[in-house]
């Protein structure tokens, strides 16, 4: 069981060095839901690691280096696979990342003052899709 300290210590992180304390509300928000589902939350400062879902090891993890709206961006993204609980590979990956989007966007809509940078935030999601397709068109080595 992962104490409150390392929550606190987490929101605090990224709250702190993520600049996100404009939208404080929403990262203890999403961390206490994240939370609550069975999950933890990590920070991730590896430019060769994006944002992810780790099944296996129950842990959301957030890479920090980018704008504070897209690491809020990020987390409800996360949030978004967490919901909807797929972890096979069956379906392609456009679809379930697109999915996820959907379920990102639905949470997000419950923020007032998130709407005022939807047309930021669906640039970024649109940038997320495009490379996900460019990853995908990768030789696996």
């Amino acid at each position: 069981m992962i104490s409150m300290n390392q929550k606190d210590r987490v929101i605090a992180e990224i709250i702190d060095f993520g600049k996100t304390s404009d939208y404080s509300e929403i990262v203890i928000d999403l961390t206490n839901r994240i939370y609550n589902e069975g999950f933890t939350l990590a920070t991730n400062y590896d430019f060769s690691t994006p944002s992810l879902i780790n099944w296996d090891k129950k842990v959301i993890s957030i890479f920090m280096k980018k704008k504070p709206l897209f690491i809020i961006a990020d987390m409800f993204h996360e949030y978004g696979h967490l919901l909807l609980g797929y972890k096979g590979n069956t379906l392609d990956t456009i679809e379930i990342e697109l999915s996820a989007w959907n379920l990102a966007f639905k949470e997000m809509s419950k923020y007032d003052f998130l709407q005022e940078y939807i047309n930021d935030l669906m640039k970024y999601q649109e940038e997320c899709i495009e490379n996900y397709r460019r990853n995908l068109k990768k030789p696996s080595t």
